[in-house]
């Protein structure tokens, strides 16, 4: 994960074969021992034409973006013209309506203009305060999917962890 969060050089991001949400607690200290449990991952679902992007990457967790934007500390259109939208959202698990206000207002700022391709993560669909159970899991993040705003250029459905400053290259397998 170092290189992914400090090497500047391109990194081929790939479909994930697995994917996982729910942690063991962490006060717990024998946990940590366990393997997480893991959901195989159906790959990427691509919107938009399928082409390969390439460009530097910015984003990260749609909230911690959303409070950002409030304070007006993003990059200005120009300096993010060209990079590759990264978006995951948090544990908090927002409603798809949510995601869409978030989305829609960077927009109205004309952000998303900036970006040729987005990369959405998988929705996180398990809390300990929320505790789903897989179906209710795959139903969360299926529709979560299902709901995404229509302007995105490009969505893959996969686990990402919120790097902000790497280049990246999705490309479909």
């Amino acid at each position: 994960m170092a290189w992914t969060l400090f090497d500047s050089d391109w990194y081929e991001l790939t479909p994930a074969r697995e994917w996982g949400d729910r942690p063991d607690p962490w006060i717990e200290p024998e946990t940590l021992a366990d393997e997480p449990e893991m959901l195989p991952s159906a790959g990427w679902r691509w919107h938009g034409p399928q082409r390969a992007m390439r460009g530097r990457a910015w984003g990260g967790n749609l909230e911690i973006l959303h409070w950002l934007l409030a304070i007006g500390r993003v990059p200005s259109v120009a300096e993010l013209a060209g990079c590759v939208l990264i978006l995951e959202t948090s544990q908090e698990m927002p409603d798809a309506q949510e995601v869409s206000r978030i989305v829609r207002n960077m927009g109205e700022r004309g952000l998303l203009a900036a970006f040729p391709a987005i990369v959405v993560g998988r929705a996180m669909a398990w809390d300990f305060g929320r505790p789903l159970s897989v179906p209710e899991r795959l139903a969360w993040a299926t529709r979560s999917g299902r709901r995404s705003p229509a302007h995105l250029h490009h969505t893959t459905r996969t686990r990402w962890w919120s790097s902000t400053s790497t280049s990246v290259t999705p490309t479909r397998s």
